[in-house]
């Protein structure tokens, strides 16, 4: 079995989703067969996963920006001799699903990250109902890591498939430490006394609750507790559109005292530990990586209770508040950091996230996908 791995993922770490990927292909490889990966954008000065995928023996292609796409993707499908094409992400999603039977005879996986918005939802399940019958009649297989969206395509071959959590990261790249001087990570320094750190990831300001996160830092300093604010996503500053909805929401300035702004880093799990409470602060949310690494760490977890994160709740380190409340939110970090050191079920978790559980779903949906292929092929059954 063949697979091509697209997506379009330009942060400069590779995070839980590039690591996942190559535990993926590595399992292709043992049998057989063979993985290529192709992105929209590849800067290897910027992004170093992208030097890691080839260090591990595998192509890291692109296309040409002034060659038709689909004719690129047939050549890739002749050359490779592919038989599954793994979308992930929007990024020639409607390229790939409306022209599948054009790909013919790769099989189009799209796995959609995404979860819902929380607006006009019975809106977006109609939709997802109408892609549904444009995926069956090309056909297209359908993965969501969340099962409220997965269920909403059901017309097509769908598959709800939880996130999982790989511990290889691209921890020997020499060019990790560039531009870092000692004491500029305050995740590694030693706290100030009575200083507990909330960790955000909060690349989107209103997607990930940076909003709420502010608020609720500033509610908890005022009831006389030393929070510091640690945020990723804004290593090399912040636009002023999303300073001003920040500081508009918030009444608060983006430059207060009591938030630092983190670098990206390769070894997040080193971040985690370096934290009293990590918050997922998201409005919206399929299925969050973040989470499920914070807990491998055994760091309580403070939650919007929105449906992408319900499954943390299993957790017995976690505390969840309504979407949309920062003072319950301060509330529950609160809580949180009261139970910082105390034993939990992080192991149990993790288990049931692991990478071999995710690979092996995978890899029996692609399966599947050639077989049907085949029966097409010979005649059997009328399936896509």
């Amino acid at each position: 079995m063949n697979v091509l791995f697209v997506f379009e993922y330009g942060a400069p770490k590779s995070g839980n989703f590039i690591p996942s990927l190559l535990e993926l292909a590595d399992q292709i490889r043992d049998a057989g067969g063979n993985a290529a990966f192709l992105s929209r954008k590849i800067e290897p000065e910027r992004c170093h996963w992208v030097s890691w995928i080839r260090s591990c023996g595998y192509p890291m292609l692109t296309l040409d920006p002034n060659a038709p796409a689909l004719e690129q993707f047939q050549a890739l499908v002749r050359e490779y001799k592919l038989d599954i094409i793994h979308l992930n992400f929007e990024w020639s999603a409607w390229l790939l699903t409306m022209n599948a039977r054009a790909l013919r005879p790769a099989r189009v996986v799209f796995h959609d990250h995404m979860g819902f918005n929380n607006r006009h939802l019975y809106r977006q399940r109609l939709r997802n109902l109408y892609y549904s019958l444009r995926y069956r009649l090309n056909g297209v297989f359908l993965v969501s890591p969340n099962k409220q969206k997965a269920s909403s395509y059901a017309l097509c071959r769908h598959w709800y498939v939880p996130n999982c959590l790989s511990f290889r990261r691209y921890t020997d790249d020499p060019r990790r430490d560039e531009g870092r001087t000692p004491g500029d990570n305050v995740w590694n320094s030693a706290p100030a006394e009575n200083e507990r750190r909330c960790l955000l990831l909060g690349w989107h300001p209103r997607f990930k609750g940076l909003d709420v996160a502010m608020k609720a830092a500033d509610i908890l300093r005022r009831r006389g507790i030393d929070l510091r604010l640690c945020v990723i996503g804004y290593q090399n500053g912040m636009s002023k559109e999303k300073q001003q909805f920040l500081e508009t929401r918030t009444g608060l300035s983006v430059h207060s005292d009591f938030i630092s702004y983190l670098k990206s880093e390769e070894d997040m799990f080193a971040v985690y530990r370096g934290m009293d409470v990590f918050l997922s602060a998201s409005r919206v949310e399929a299925f969050s990586y973040a989470l499920l690494e914070a807990i491998s760490q055994n760091v309580p977890v403070v939650v919007s209770d929105i449906p992408g994160t319900k499954w943390a709740a299993s957790y017995t380190k976690s505390f969840f508040y309504p979407v949309e409340d920062a003072e319950k939110c301060a509330d529950a970090i609160e809580k949180a950091i009261a139970v910082r050191r105390e034993p939990s079920n992080a192991a149990e978790i993790v288990a049931n996230y692991s990478i071999d559980k995710w690979t092996a779903t995978m890899i029996d949906i692609f399966q599947k996908g050639c077989i049907c292929r085949k029966q097409r092929k010979n005649g059997i059954g009328s399936g896509g």
